[in-house]
This record gives C-alpha cells, sequence and structure tokens, in this order.
C-alpha cells in the first residue's frame, strides 16, 4: 500500500472536511420532512376522531339525556378555539346540531353566540311524534311525497 504524498494528502483533507460538515444538513434535511409527516398524521388522526364524535352526537341526541347534551355542547364549544381548522368546522356543526341556530361553520360566530348565549343555553329535546314511516305520504305534487 502507498502512502500519499503531502501535496496529495492537503488535496483529499478539505473534501473529508467539507463532508463531515455537510453530514448535520443531511440529517436535518431527511429529518425535517419525516417530522412533519408524522404532525400531520397526528393532526389528521386527531381531526378524524374528533369528527367521529360530532357524527355521535349527532346521531343520538334524540335519545341522549339532556344533562350529557348539555356537557357535551360544552366540550364542543371549547373546540372552537382549536388551531386545527378541521376542528373547529366540526366543533361548529356539533353545536348547529344541538342549539338548531344556523350560524354556519364560522368559528368566531360560534364563539360569540356560545359567549352570549352558553350559560343560559339549555338543550330542549324534538318531541316523538308517531308517524308512521311504512305509510306513504298522499300529496297532490307528485315530486314531493309518494304518489298514489
Amino acid at each position: 500500500m502507498r502512502y500519499p504524498s503531502r501535496s496529495d494528502r492537503y488535496s483529499i483533507r478539505p473534501r473529508r472536511r467539507r463532508i463531515e460538515r455537510s453530514r448535520p444538513y443531511r440529517m436535518i434535511l431527511l429529518l425535517f420532512p419525516l417530522v412533519a409527516l408524522l404532525v400531520l398524521a397526528v393532526e389528521l388522526g386527531r381531526a378524524f376522531w374528533y369528527a367521529r364524535d360530532v357524527a355521535h352526537f349527532a346521531m343520538t341526541i334524540d335519545v341522549t339525556p339532556v344533562d350529557v347534551v348539555q356537557r357535551d355542547a360544552e366540550r364542543f364549544a371549547a373546540g372552537l378555539d382549536d388551531i386545527n381548522p378541521l376542528i373547529r368546522n366540526a366543533a361548529a356543526t356539533a353545536l348547529k346540531v344541538a342549539t338548531r341556530e344556523n350560524l354556519g361553520t364560522d368559528p368566531t360566530a360560534w364563539r360569540e353566540w356560545w359567549r352570549t348565549h352558553g350559560a343560559t343555553w339549555r338543550y330542549i329535546p324534538v318531541a316523538v311524534t308517531n308517524l308512521d314511516w311504512e305509510t306513504p305520504v298522499v300529496s297532490p305534487h307528485p315530486y314531493r311525497a309518494i304518489p298514489k
């Protein structure tokens, strides 16, 4: 094995130093997308589970006790301040279902409404009707009901 001469050693050394200096930058460039994807996955998962809670709340609101609906509405009102826009929209949808107010999905309008009405608001369940869904509804307008 032949050792490099002094001039060869000086020409090799700076190249190695440049590679060694750039190694931390390479790690940062490799880790940044991975961390960003991890944060994105966590936020999307959190939004999915929150939207799932809102859907369950909306589907079972008629059979849920009033105090539980009140507690859940307060929890969803707290979701209006979340940083994730998917969670804010889901919270606004839950409040829209619970309060029967139509303020859209604008979190600031819902925050203002909850600030003024939240302390005095009480959920009133919808009265159950005896409508038999098996019998067709007869209407003179065929596009609004099942025709004869």
